[in-house]
């Protein structure tokens, strides 16, 4: 009888490593290991943000004020650093609500590509799952493929009424998720775009 409960002890523990009796990864903030998570922040922010690092920051901030573990960053643009190539992440993008998980790409490709293939869910749920929509975001990006606009802040360390950023609004599926033809004045309020690495 001991030598059968040390055994299913220990077979628990194997399949706890693995993941679960399917020998599946197991799922951090509610996608797995090769999955990305993506949410608008329930804050705003005006244009200094301290640069891309602060950015990221609050990105990081709203995270584990969530509960969420990953590594997030801001999807934005400087005048030196693109979103498109700052940011490190290859797989399928998830929105999470709850148990639910909405795709709304299927790669960073397919992500900074959405003028040519929608995307299939607007980013509409903040860091804590809730419904979030029609909102403007900042982004220093002027066009869907995540480079980087030529208004972004100072570089986001000016919240000044004189300069201007780039930003997207989170309830379009098309290219202007991103970057719109237009920029807003950096002492403007707006949320960000975090996603996780």
């Amino acid at each position: 009888m001991k030598k059968k409960i040390v055994t299913l002890f220990f077979t628990s523990l194997v399949l706890a490593a693995c993941g679960g009796p399917d020998n599946t990864p197991e799922e951090e903030d509610g996608v797995s290991p090769s999955e990305h998570r993506v949410f608008i922040t329930s804050s705003t922010y005006d244009g200094d943000m301290s640069g891309l690092a602060g950015a990221d920051q609050n990105c990081k901030d709203r995270a584990k004020a969530a509960g969420l573990t990953k590594d997030y960053k801001a999807i934005m643009s400087d005048g030196t650093n693109s979103a498109a190539s700052r940011l490190v992440f290859s797989g399928a993008i998830y929105l999470v609500h709850g148990s639910n998980k909405d795709k709304i790409a299927d790669s960073n490709t397919a992500l900074f590509a959405a003028d040519t293939t929608n995307l299939s869910y607007a980013i509409n749920r903040d860091e804590n799952g809730s419904f979030l929509t029609s909102k403007e975001v900042w982004t220093g990006s002027s066009v869907e493929d995540g480079t980087s606009g030529t208004d972004n802040c100072t570089n986001w360390t000016s919240n000044s009424g004189a300069v201007d950023g780039e930003y997207g609004t989170n309830d379009s599926f098309d290219g202007t998720w991103i970057g719109n033809t237009s920029a807003k004045a950096c002492s403007d309020s707006k949320h960000l775009y975090c996603i996780s690495q």
